[in-house]
């Protein structure tokens, strides 16, 4: 009888064990559950996807501010007011503030320009390459639009304080540009002259150089890889031409030759006819420059522009070929810009294999280069976009 009232009674135990356990394990299933519930709507999880929405914000902002079109500068504008109004960090805040103030200037909203930089200085920018964009944009601006002596001043503590070549080349083609206006032309040159001599291919730089050496107007824009500023800086206009009398006319025979224009002369017009977006006559330019025989460095900027009038053009195939040209030039000067050209065009073609090699030669071979902060800013664009799809795959 014993033995029976033991056996029930651990037969008793055994199934209250057995039930216990039971209960604890869809207890922890259901509390594990509630977890993944709750951290989905969780403040750091809501902090997260606002911070990933932020940074896109911003990527696509600032490729919108790279391109040439006013439609372009809208949208640049328009993202970064979005980003600003998130709220997410100070330095998103100050990135956006400058892209809001870089947008502007685009736009001819110049006055605006200055109040957003004159408030972004005043709060003090702590990262340093944004520093300096804010100091040279706000400079730039207040010496060309009106206020020179604070232009110059601001421009020339920063030309004291960078190690920057790219943003020392920008400082000097201001000046040449300032100088240009006022009439000063052998400042103006000499401006432009030590422009060069930071980045070789500085092309505003180079081409304001040659209009101040033979006093002729060659291009409708300022261009900056930041922004464009547009023909109106130019306060004094050239007296109409007057037309000669019809028997003073004479026109160019069609059998003259063409062999006095030289490849330089070429190549200017190419890049007149790529700022004015007139793509087939700068392409036809720049063969005629490259048949005029120039020299290794002349070659390299003729064969880069030709890429990007294909590009601009829409013929990305034709652009890759002549980037890769430019790589095979024995000037170097544009190699590292090539190389960053090519790795855009596979990225928006998703042939990210290609892009990261592309963007990592660039950082690469390159290392001290005025670009290789924005080759590593691509490299890591697409080491992030290939990890999010991987991610996607095993989540399947």
């Amino acid at each position: 009888m014993l033995s029976a009232q033991r056996a029930i009674f651990i037969a008793g135990m055994l199934f209250l064990t057995v039930g216990a356990a039971f209960l604890a394990l869809d207890q922890w299933r259901m509390s594990t559950v509630l977890q993944e519930l709750n951290l989905a709507g969780s403040p750091q999880a809501r902090k997260d996807a606002s911070m990933e929405e932020g940074n896109t914000l911003l990527r696509q902002s600032e490729e919108y501010l790279s391109q040439n079109s006013i439609e372009s500068a809208r949208k640049a504008h328009d993202g970064f007011v979005r980003l600003l109004s998130l709220d997410l960090t100070k330095e998103l805040n100050q990135k956006a503030s400058y892209g809001i103030a870089a947008s502007l200037d685009r736009l001819g909203d110049r006055s605006r320009a200055v109040e957003h930089l004159r408030d972004l200085r005043d709060q003090g920018v702590s990262d340093p390459t944004l520093r300096e964009k804010t100091e040279y944009l706000l400079g730039r601006l207040l010496i060309l639009f009106g206020h020179d002596e604070e232009g110059k001043s601001i421009l020339q503590e920063l030309l004291a304080e960078t190690q920057n070549p790219l943003i020392k080349s920008r400082i000097h083609t201001t000046f040449g540009d300032y100088y240009r206006l006022t009439g000063e032309k052998k400042k103006a040159e000499r401006n432009y002259r030590i422009a060069l001599e930071y980045a070789p291919a500085n092309l505003h730089a180079e081409v304001e150089r040659a209009e101040t050496l033979d006093g002729q107007p060659r291009i409708q824009y300022y261009y900056h890889d930041d922004y464009l500023i547009d023909s109106s800086l130019k306060t004094t206009k050239k007296p109409a031409t007057k037309h000669k009398p019809a028997r003073e006319t004479r026109k160019k025979p069609a059998s003259e030759p063409q062999s006095k224009v030289s490849a330089k002369e070429l190549y200017e017009r190419g890049v007149r006819n790529y700022r004015d977006q007139r793509y087939p006559e700068a392409i036809s330019n720049f063969e005629q420059a490259l048949a005029a025989g120039p020299n290794s460095e002349l070659r390299e900027r003729i064969l880069y522009w030709m890429a990007e009038s294909f590009s601009a053009g829409g013929e990305m195939d034709r652009a890759l070929q002549t980037y890769g040209k430019v790589l095979e030039n024995p000037s170097l000067i544009l190699d590292q810009r090539s190389y960053i050209q090519r790795g855009r065009i596979y990225f928006d073609r998703e042939d990210l294999k290609r892009a990261y090699e592309e963007f990592k030669r660039a950082a690469n071979e390159f290392p001290n280069g005025t670009e290789t902060r924005t080759a590593l800013e691509w490299k890591r664009e697409v080491e992030n976009v290939i990890r999010d799809r991987q991610n996607l795959k095993e989540g399947e």
